[in-house]
Formats: C-alpha cells, structure tokens, sequence
C-alpha cells in the first residue's frame, strides 16, 4: 500500500481536496477501489468539508481548528473544503494508493 501526501490552501470557496494530492504527487486512482482519505486543519479558523457546492453554511462536517477528520472515498469521490473567510491550510493523506 502506497502513502501519498501533500498540503492544501482552502479558500472561501469550494477547494478540490482530493486533486490537491493527485497534482503534488503524480499519483493516479485508475484501477483503485476506494482509498482513505485523513484531513488535518492546521489553521485557526474551521474548514467545511463536503461536495462540490460545499460551503460555510452549506457543509456536511465542519472540521474545527486542529481537528482531523478520516474517511473512506470511492475512486470517483472528490472531497471539497471551504472556509467563513480567507483561507486555512490543511494537511492531506491518502492511503491505499
């Protein structure tokens, strides 16, 4: 099992997580079943994680301030951060890659 990293800047708008690792890596999900997915917020202020049209009002997990969040992803699922205002960095694991 391979381990991919790397780091992301989420901004007020929807913020492609999943790409942010694909793109620093090279690393491709063609063939893959699922793969877990951790989220480190290394900021100060709460990420939004959800779909596409995710938002500060419109999420489906609000990561706080220091908080991880982990999840099992499809080879089609792409995780979306977001922020109130600004933006927040977060760390982004892949395994299973």
């Amino acid at each position: 099992m391979a381990i991919k990293h790397a780091s992301a800047t989420v901004a007020a708008t929807a913020t492609d997580l999943v790409t942010a690792v694909a793109d620093r890596t090279g690393h491709s999900d063609a063939g893959r079943t699922s793969r877990t997915v951790l989220v480190q917020n290394n900021s100060a202020v709460t990420v939004y994680l959800g779909g596409p049209g995710v938002t500060s009002t419109s999420y489906g997990y609000a990561l706080a301030a220091g908080a991880e969040w982990a999840g099992e992803l499809q080879p089609d699922d792409v995780l979306f951060g977001a922020v109130a205002s600004g933006t927040a960095a977060v760390n982004v694991l892949h395994l299973g890659v």
